[in-house]
């Protein structure tokens, strides 16, 4: 159902936010860009789940098709925040100091082998 749907979404929001911010700081000048952008991701994400709730939660007779669209609406929208937000963390990859942090990490060695 529709409301199942505004739920796991919600779940899942939580959880990212949740991991973000276990992940502290890595050793980078760059690390303020990146929090930014993923709290800017996770901000929008809390108000299009919102919406979607608010038009789950309006339906009633008639209404449903404007419910649809208006939910159809914000997962578009959050579909578009996500490639802002990876689009903003590319272009940090240009900064070296992540490359050196990742190489230099033990749990990134045991992930590239």
């Amino acid at each position: 159902s529709l409301q199942d749907a505004a739920n796991a979404v919600g779940d899942a929001n939580k959880q990212l936010r949740s991991d973000l911010d276990s992940l502290g700081k890595p050793p980078t000048d760059t690390v303020d860009k990146a929090k930014s952008a993923l709290t800017q991701l996770a901000n929008e994400l809390s108000a299009n789940l919102q919406k979607i709730q608010d038009a789950i939660g309006n339906i009633s007779g008639n209404n449903a098709s404007s419910a649809i669209t208006e939910v159809a609406g914000a997962v578009q929208s959050m579909g578009q925040d996500f490639q802002n937000t990876a689009t903003q963390l590319q272009a940090l990859e240009n900064d070296d100091t992540w490359s050196k942090a990742f190489k230099s990490s033990e749990s990134c060695k045991k992930l590239s082998g």
